[in-house]
């Protein structure tokens, strides 16, 4: 939503065959390596415009023509993003007060740079740079300081179009961890004793005792020889009486 905000006027440029109707919400070509370069010169100088701090004022004049007719644009989602956590991570405002006058000093949260080199990224590969991207941004305004989080559960893995992102954002200088999501529950559970088998006496099957509440059977208690049963178990129809 960011790139989109800060490049909306140069995504919806008039390029013969890009806009069939007005009601698209991206070009036909957004897709397709030919995108960026049919845009290229406007593209670069928006670039340019945002490592020179000019990116969160034009977030917000964009941000204020679209997003009270709710204006559809491919990845933004006016409901779900507020104009005030975009500004904020872009910049943040704080009040500066001397001893005669007061002045207002911008700080940037998530950087000239990087914001940039996000932007960067969608214009020349949206199809490739829809996926992967770290799952979460965390900012603090108190802190003037943003990062990028990947989250990863047990015996999950890196995959390689995350991996690109983590190199391409810090190669832009923004901050990114991986964090890892461990089962505290797993890990507490005792492990299984381990030693040598008990031999159990024979007679009626018993429980298994390896689960609560399990209604399985210990089933080596039935692996006895034929010739362990006396003649009533080992043939039903003969009824005699043993001593």
């Amino acid at each position: 939503m960011l790139y989109a905000l800060l490049c909306w006027d140069i995504i919806f440029q008039s390029f013969p065959g890009a806009f069939e109707t007005p009601f698209q919400n991206a070009p036909l070509d957004i897709l397709e390596e030919s995108f960026y370069y049919a845009r290229r010169l406007s593209f670069e100088a928006r670039f340019e415009e945002i490592k020179n701090g000019k990116g969160p004022e034009i977030l917000e004049k964009h941000d204020n023509l679209y997003r009270s007719k709710e204006t559809f644009c491919i990845g933004v989602h006016w409901k779900t993003y507020a104009k005030k956590d975009l500004l904020e991570i872009a910049t943040v405002r704080t009040l500066f007060i001397t001893y005669r006058r007061k002045a207002d000093i911008f700080f940037q949260c998530l950087g000239n740079k990087p914001l940039a080199a996000i932007c960067s990224l969608f214009a020349e590969d949206y199809r490739g740079r829809s996926s992967g991207a770290p799952d979460l941004v965390l900012w603090s305004t108190r802190m003037r300081k943003c990062k990028f989080v990947e989250v990863k559960g047990p015996n999950d893995k890196l995959q390689e179009n995350q991996k690109m992102w983590i190199d391409a954002l810090l190669g832009a200088g923004a901050e990114v961890d991986v964090c890892r999501v461990v089962d505290n529950n797993e890990a507490a559970k005792p492990s299984p004793a381990l030693g040598p088998s008990k031999k159990r006496k024979k007679g009626r099957p018993k429980k298994f005792e390896g689960f609560e509440g399990s209604d399985e059977e210990d089933y080596e208690q039935l692996d006895i020889r034929p010739d362990e049963l006396d003649e009533t178990q080992a043939s039903p129809s003969k009824r005699r009486r043993t001593t």
